[in-house]
């Protein structure tokens, strides 16, 4: 018997049931529960693993770095939007360095010029960066510093620990799928955010698969520069964004939103128009941010996108690409995302 069947039948993917077997903490308990309960079912029994006579490459990188202080530094737009996100994402990178003894600092950045300030300000040994801004002038090479992303749209080449966006599109319609909806639709009211189409692809190519209809909703238009122009563009943008998706036909009784800011935001516009979200129309949103789903009733179900041990692991990769500077090869890893349903 093999992971493979495992994971088929616990509905997971192999890493998730390596990750239960190793006794990882990233794994939620729901989902754990499946494993456990698929083994047993199957009878697998898993290889003790072997004792290692030699230190690990990552163990050698974490005993012999000189990195003292690392950088987290987040583009305006990210932290004035996802303030809960990268409260995550920096929480897990502290939990891991405070492990090696290195301390973390926290930035807010407008452009590039904003980065090389303040690595040298603060006098940083290393950079992690979040933020859907493209930064082409920041890489290691022109810092000489080791720098990892923490979000997708990281520069070519860039190392980066990036979240599961295909993955949450595709859980998104397994679960609206799994309720039987027979229309759906995918309402994107930022449509310039690479993750957000990234989810919706996902979402929309799962659900055609299923031969079940669904509705590709994007808007397009440019928002400002200034964050909180661009901020009221999003807002004023719902209310075209609703009217397109009850104008559908047949109308949807299932949406994805790729965020729970606009979430927010499709839940008070619905209402305004004498849609009852949860009742006349089945939500599922992304990020888990509680700042947003607080005020949700009843709340839709949410994909949480591993913030925490995103940050974990970029403290990880930063460490190792610090230990072996001249190695060139990009590392790019992404962490499988979990759907979060809460009962009322």
């Amino acid at each position: 018997m093999s992971m493979t069947k495992v994971a088929e039948l616990a509905g997971v993917s192999q890493a998730t049931v390596s990750r239960v077997v190793a006794g990882s903490s990233s794994v939620s308990a729901h989902t754990r529960l499946k494993v456990k309960q698929a083994m047993k079912e199957l009878g697998f029994v898993p290889t003790p693993p072997k004792k290692r006579k030699r230190r690990s490459r990552k163990q050698d990188a974490l005993s012999s770095s000189n990195v003292k202080l690392i950088a987290v530094l987040v583009t305006e737009h990210s932290l004035t939007r996802h303030a809960d996100f990268v409260l995550k994402m920096f929480r897990g990178a502290r939990e891991a360095a405070e492990r090696e003894g290195i301390s973390v600092w926290l930035g807010n950045i407008r452009d590039e010029g904003d980065v090389a300030t303040m690595v040298r300000a603060v006098g940083a040994d290393g950079v992690l960066l979040a933020g859907v801004e493209s930064l082409p002038g920041i890489s290691r090479k022109s810092l000489g510093k080791p720098v990892v992303w923490l979000t997708s749209h990281a520069n070519a080449g860039a190392d980066a620990i990036l979240p599961g966006n295909e993955a949450a599109g595709k859980m998104a319609a397994d679960y609206l799928l799994g309720r039987d909806h027979q229309s759906l639709a995918f309402l994107n009211l930022d449509d310039l955010n690479p993750s957000y189409q990234a989810r919706g692809e996902a979402f929309v190519k799962c659900v055609k698969a299923a031969g079940v209809k669904v509705h590709h909703l994007a808007l397009t238009d440019s928002c400002s520069s200034d964050e909180e122009k661009s901020l009221k563009q999003l807002d004023s943008r719902v209310a075209e964004g609703i009217k397109k998706l009850l104008a559908c036909k047949p109308r949807p009784t299932a949406l994805f939103v790729p965020s729970d800011l606009m979430a927010a935001l499709v839940y008070r516009e619905l209402n305004r128009c004498g849609v009852t979200p949860g009742e006349a129309i089945d939500i599922v949103s992304c990020d888990n941010e509680e700042a947003y789903l607080a005020g949700l009733s009843p709340r839709p179900a949410t994909i949480d996108i591993a913030g925490e041990e995103r940050g974990r692991r970029a403290v990880y990769e930063l460490l190792v690409q610090a230990r072996f500077p001249g190695e060139q090869r990009p590392v790019q890893l992404t962490v499988e995302p979990q759907l979060v349903v809460r009962e009322e």
